[in-house]
């Protein structure tokens, strides 16, 4: 039994949702995220990628996204679970009153990527 066949609608619902999640991540590097810096700016910022743990969730969101869409909802599974985790390590530097949108959304990325993949998984053994 193909993946599609327990749930026909169900890959189209993946597929829209990790569309989703590229364009809320565009967003959030638009926004403030820390402080006065903008997510752009943070991403971008050599000194804030070799010193600052979160700035590495973004690596495993984009290895889990297209892994999700090719197929390995267990890579992506445990790369959003990575990301997440990453992007809380936030909270250790920064007091939650310098958070902007942008972190929030961003964080919602994460959280989002984790949350399909494990959709994706349960398909796959389904309760018969």
């Amino acid at each position: 039994m193909k993946l599609t066949d327990a749930n026909p609608g169900h890959d189209r619902r993946i597929i829209w949702g990790c569309y989703g999640l590229i364009v809320l991540y565009s967003v959030s590097l638009m926004f403030p995220a820390l402080d006065d810096l903008s997510g752009l700016e943070c991403l971008t910022s050599v000194p804030f990628a070799i010193m600052f743990l979160a700035w590495w969730a973004n690596l495993f969101f984009f290895i889990g996204l297209p892994s999700l869409l090719l197929g390995n909802p267990l890579l992506g599974f445990w790369c959003g679970t990575v990301a997440t985790f990453l992007s809380l390590s936030t909270l250790i530097l920064f007091s939650f009153g310098s958070l902007g949108p942008g972190y929030f959304i961003w964080f919602g990325c994460m959280v989002g990527l984790t949350w399909l993949a494990w959709l994706q998984t349960d398909r796959l053994n389904p309760e018969e």
